[in-house]
């Protein structure tokens, strides 16, 4: 923004000549428009709010909405008669520390970055604009902000106190307790009695303690998990089961974390599958979760979590047994165990692939064609003879292999 054309001495005695004779035809126009209204009780409380509201008598303002001419002509002449950059950066600052008071800290920020922006010749001003916004980042929660304020300031003053403290206390929030205790150390060099600088000293050894303590747990889970996400690879893999995503032995199983496990384990369109996982119990045993679909309907199943021994004739018993509740899709009633046909899709060569309903589940998804995607097994159950599955089994290449 282009600085604005200084105002003569002269420029400055008509204005302000002219604002009191507006200030006064004010005054007098609303003493008199009360009296041309008699029927209404004067009113002086609505008077006074109406007379605050005008520039000559504001306490303050919202920057955000825009300035009337009368006001902007009063703060240009508030700062305009700065004669030092050094007087108009003190300005901005007052302001500045007046709106941190009212808890306006983008106000301040504001008010301070232009004291800061005069790039006056005063260290010491400098280095308390930069901590008085410092100040006003901290409230607001921009620590890290709030930090780089007071190191700037040091820059000026090094030896600014409430610089320090306050870079202590940014230095604690985001956990930085190297940092906090070496800019404690700084101060007690300057003043070895600080109470405060003690208090924070005390408190800082325990947080970082207790912190390099977390840290060392965190890294201790995570090689446990990285270590139980090796055996679970290492365990289907010695099983010939095919995982989308994994090709080969060309990837680090102990390195895979993030997109690539999730790519294998972590990804379905079904809801209530998105949380359950294969796992590998204590005995060596892989768990999975089964998506059972049923295309006649639109329909699915989903088992939480199964033995990989468990039969598929025993998996179905859990749906369709004489002990469990018929679905309220099946119209025809025609979903008992005794009518099922299990499939799986090899979408590549788009094949079903029948399935023999006393295979255990391991057989089934070890399957040379078999492919496991998002980490959740599917199959695809059909009322045998029906007129659907005859439709249905048409768009395919069908095997018994």
């Amino acid at each position: 923004m282009a600085p604005k054309r200084k105002m003569t001495d002269e420029e400055r005695a008509v204005m302000v000549a002219q604002m009191d004779r507006d200030l006064e035809d004010f005054i007098s126009e609303k003493i008199e428009s009360y009296k041309a209204t008699p029927r209404d009780p004067f009113d002086f409380s609505k008077m006074e709010k109406e007379i605050e509201n005008h520039p000559a008598f504001m306490q303050e303002w919202d920057p955000t909405k825009p300035m009337t001419p009368e006001l902007e002509a009063l703060i240009s002449l508030k700062y305009e008669e700065c004669d030092t950059l050094v007087e108009k950066a003190t300005n901005y600052k007052e302001d500045g520390n007046r709106n941190f008071k009212n808890s306006k800290y983008r106000w301040a920020i504001d008010n301070y970055t232009v004291a800061i922006e005069c790039k006056c010749s005063d260290l010491q001003l400098n280095a308390i604009c930069y901590t008085n916004r410092a100040a006003a980042q901290f409230r607001l929660g921009n620590y890290r902000s709030s930090f780089r304020d007071v190191v700037f300031a040091r820059k000026f003053v090094p030896d600014h106190m409430k610089a320090i403290i306050r870079g202590v206390h940014c230095a604690k929030k985001i956990r930085k307790y190297d940092i906090a205790l070496r800019w404690i150390d700084d101060g007690l060099l300057i003043d070895s009695t600080n109470e405060e600088l003690l208090k924070l000293r005390h408190e800082s050894e325990k947080l970082k303690k207790e912190n390099e303590k977390n840290v060392r747990k965190e890294k201790a889970k995570e090689r446990k998990a990285e270590l139980q996400r090796k055996a679970l690879l290492d365990s289907i893999k010695l099983r010939n089961i095919k995982l989308k995503g994994v090709e080969g032995d060309d990837h680090d199983d102990e390195e895979m974390v993030g997109e690539e496990w999730e790519s294998l384990f972590g990804r379905t369109s079904n809801k209530e599958a998105a949380s359950a996982r294969v796992f590998l119990d204590d005995f060596g045993t892989l768990h999975w979760p089964i998506l059972l679909l049923y295309p006649e309907y639109g329909q699915t199943d989903f088992i939480t979590q199964a033995n990989e021994t468990t039969r598929l004739v025993d998996l179905l018993y859990q749906v369709f047994g004489p002990e469990t509740p018929e679905a309220d899709w099946d119209l025809e009633k025609l979903y008992k165990l005794e009518n099922l046909e299990i499939y799986f899709e090899n979408k590549l060569e788009e094949t079903l692939y029948q399935v023999d309903i006393n295979a255990s589940i391991q057989a089934v998804i070890s399957h040379p064609k078999y492919i496991v995607y998002g980490g959740l097994p599917s199959l695809i159950i059909l009322v045998k003879g029906s007129e659907f599955a005859k439709d249905f089994l048409k768009k395919y290449s069908i095997s018994t292999n």
